[in-house]
Parts: C-alpha cells; sequence; structure tokens
C-alpha cells in the first residue's frame, strides 16, 4: 500500500529554537509511504513501513531582504503486525502496531547560525526508536481500496548532533580564545549587517 497523510507534531525543544531564531513552530509534518504485508496466518499480516516526514518553518514575519528558514526531514522504518477484523470484496477494517527506528535531520538558516543538526546512525541503522499503532478503514474492490488510517507515533528524538559547518565554526572560535568570531557570507549575505557594523567601528 501506498500512503500520504500529515501529522501534528510537538517538538518542545526545537520550536523553542525557533521562537528564539524568530521562526514559526513546527506543528505538523508531511507524511509520504509504502508498506508492504504478507499474510502470516488468517488474522495475521506482517511486513515492513517506510515513511518520509518532512516539515518547514519560514519566518514570523516575512522579511524579503532575508530568507531564514527550517526544514525537517525523518526516514523511518518500522516492522508492523497487522489483525483484520473484516474483510470482504468492497470494505476492509484492521489495526496495526510496529517498531523500528527513524533517522532524523533539521537544517537551519537564521540569523544566528547556519547548517544542519541531524540524529543519524552511521551505515544503514537508524538512531533513534520509533513506534507506531492505530486502526485503518478502508473501501474498494479486489486489489484496489482506497483508506483512511488513524494512529498514534512514539518518536522521540534526542541529541541532535551539530552539522560539519556547525563543528568546524565551534573549533575556531575555541582556537580565537578571547577575539570575536563572526560567520559571514557575502554570497548569501550571511551576517552582513552585523559583520559591516563591527568594520565601521575602525573607520574614522
Amino acid at each position: 500500500r501506498l500512503f500520504a497523510g500529515s501529522s501534528t507534531v510537538d517538538p518542545k525543544d526545537v520550536n523553542e529554537e525557533l521562537t528564539l531564531s524568530g521562526l514559526k513552530e513546527i506543528d505538523k509534518v508531511t507524511m509520504l509511504g509504502v508498506e508492504i504485508t504478507y499474510p502470516l496466518a488468517k488474522f495475521l499480516d506482517v511486513g515492513i513501513r517506510y515513511s518520509k516526514r518532512m516539515a518547514d518553518a519560514d519566518e514570523l514575519v516575512s522579511d524579503e531582504s532575508t530568507d531564514y528558514v527550517a526544514k525537517l526531514d525523518q526516514d523511518a522504518v518500522a516492522f508492523v503486525a497487522r489483525i483484520p477484523f473484516l474483510k470482504s470484496t468492497i470494505f476492509k477494517v484492521d489495526a496495526f502496531a510496529g517498531v523500528g527506528g527513524s533517522n532524523t535531520t533539521l537544517k537551519l538558516k537564521t540569523s544566528g547560525q547556519e547548517g544542519e543538526l541531524t540524529r543519524r546512525a552511521s551505515g544503514d541503522w537508524f538512531s533513534s526508536p520509533y513506534a507506531v499503532y492505530g486502526a485503518s478503514v478502508a473501501v474498494g474492490y479486489k486489489q484496489f481500496f482506497f483508506m483512511v488510517e488513524g494512529g498514534m507515533e512514539v518518536n522521540k528524538v534526542d541529541n541532535l548532533k551539530m552539522g560539519e559547518k556547525e563543528r568546524q565554526l565551534r573549533q575556531i572560535r575555541n582556537d580565537a580564545g578571547n577575539s570575536e568570531v563572526i560567520p559571514y557570507s557575502a554570497k548569501l549575505k550571511y551576517k552582513r549587517d552585523e559583520f559591516m557594523e563591527k568594520i565601521s567601528l575602525f573607520i574614522i
């Protein structure tokens, strides 16, 4: 089965950082995915489910001179089991549950920082636990059904790691000691005003 939809979320720590940076909170994610199951028994289907979650957070107050934004991207895989309560040629009802893992990336571009935070395991493994459960109702004919699904997810991501730019910037600041470091990009106009303000202090 192929699926698409949306889910409400409440990443408190992330939203607090976004609000302080002048960005809107993330309260909903868009989901796309695929699930493949096999009837193991009369009242038990088992399989695997993959889903991708995406969300954007724009500026609280739109400013044409800046393009600050946050983008959330997550890949999740779960082994699922479905118990069909009703199955006919035109109508289906089942309950499901699954457990697995996820990898998450949060890309940020604000007045104070630019880069990405990640929670991603090396290789093909997933770094954060993920679980899902719920029920679905489907109407169709033979092999083709339109399905409505509802449920809950346990999807907690801790310890997002800094991206390469943030690690390099932290190292530069450590090496600079008490000297002030201003990350500046002429191409992206990142920290341009702050950079020019500092230069103007030395111009008589």
